[in-house]
């Protein structure tokens, strides 16, 4: 063996050990979503939270524009006594 083969060897491996210990990535992490009813007043009939939704600002018109909205919600837990 010559000194090249030997090297491009010691590189295969090194690159098949070093890819074998990695931990795969994960696309998308979190929980599913949560199904919602929200009435006219913001409330969500489903849980009993609030859902408050912002626009901040937005860029163009029509159905190409592009806004930047802030959310928060809120769920009502009833605390069970006894």
């Amino acid at each position: 063996m010559n000194r090249t083969s030997v090297r491009a060897s010691a590189l295969a491996c090194a690159l098949l050990a070093t890819s074998a210990i990695t931990a795969p990535a994960l696309a998308q992490s979190g929980s599913l979503p949560i199904a919602r009813a929200v009435d006219a007043n913001g409330v969500d009939l489903v849980n009993g939270g609030f859902v408050f939704s912002l626009t901040e600002g937005r860029i163009g018109s029509g159905p190409g524009a592009v806004s930047l909205e802030r959310g928060e919600s809120t769920s009502y837990t009833k605390s069970r006594e006894g």
